[in-house]
């Protein structure tokens, strides 16, 4: 075979990048992706006031089995050339409920495999020193959703909540860290999975104005990134003009646009 040595390279496709969004409740970390061009999963609820694509159509999903289910067929549309080609942003909405679901399939797994009746994954201690089962078995069902996804072609979107946490600096210092809620080897791994992580530091003006900055480069207390230095390290999001529902959807394709002006389409 004949060695090549010309130079690639890299480019910054929209649809090959995974995002984590991390952020209090309330400060629109769901509302910034509302588009035509998104497609939801519901995984836990309180989406009804965005008008989207989303499955399943008027409620979240009641378990991993039924989230599976619909992971499932969104792959096989698209294996038959039928998955919608405007189409190119999936929402994982929220990671906190899709790994409790994910645990939940574990504790019953593990239930059948052992012959138990274990309530909680913590319960589960036939590991050893070497850990519990059942943490490695939920790490492992919220993998394969993920990699299911990815086979859709499109950018997929974490939204997560977010939690300060006491950590060790890599000086073995503890310190506080606004991070992911999740903890554990599975909340390392939705950051280590996602390309770019969004930290949204919301504060409120004297006046009432909500101020919310995207920091997208990790610091000692502040959990963020983003691979390639694709996104700019803070950034203020636009505000809608009023409060009404046009304005909010005006604001959040600003946003949106924003995030997406950074990436190559193909």
């Amino acid at each position: 075979m004949e060695m090549s040595f010309e130079k690639v390279t890299g480019k910054k496709i929209y649809r090959k990048q995974t995002f984590c969004i991390i952020g209090p409740p309330k400060v629109g970390k769901s509302s910034l992706l509302e588009d035509d061009r998104s497609l939801y999963l519901d995984i836990e609820g309180g989406l009804s006031h965005l008008s989207v694509t989303k499955f399943p159509k008027d409620r979240p999903f009641l378990d991993y089995e039924e989230l599976e289910g619909v992971v499932d067929n969104l792959v096989a549309t698209y294996q038959a050339g039928k998955f919608p080609k405007h189409i190119d942003t999936v929402v994982v909405d929220t990671a906190t409920r899709f790994s409790a679901l994910a645990g939940y399939k574990a504790i019953d797994i593990m239930n059948k495999k052992f012959n138990k009746e274990w309530i909680t994954l913590e319960e589960i201690t036939i590991g050893g020193d070497k850990g519990s089962p059942g943490w490695s078995c939920r790490t492992n069902l919220v993998d394969g959703i993920l990699g299911k996804l990815k086979q859709l072609g499109c950018a997929i979107w974490i939204i997560a909540h977010n939690e300060n946490k006491k950590v060790k600096n890599e000086v073995n210092v503890d310190i506080e860290k606004n991070t992911i809620d999740i903890g554990g080897q599975l909340g390392k791994g939705f950051l280590r999975y996602s390309d770019h992580i969004l930290n949204i530091v919301a504060k409120t003006t004297p006046d009432g104005i909500i101020t919310r900055t995207v920091r997208c480069m990790n610091t000692a207390t502040i959990e963020a990134g983003s691979r390639g230095l694709c996104l700019p390290s803070s950034w203020v999001m636009t505000n809608p003009e009023a409060r009404t529902p046009e304005a909010m959807s005006k604001a959040n394709k600003i946003n949106f646009e924003f995030i997406r002006g950074h990436f190559s389409a193909e």
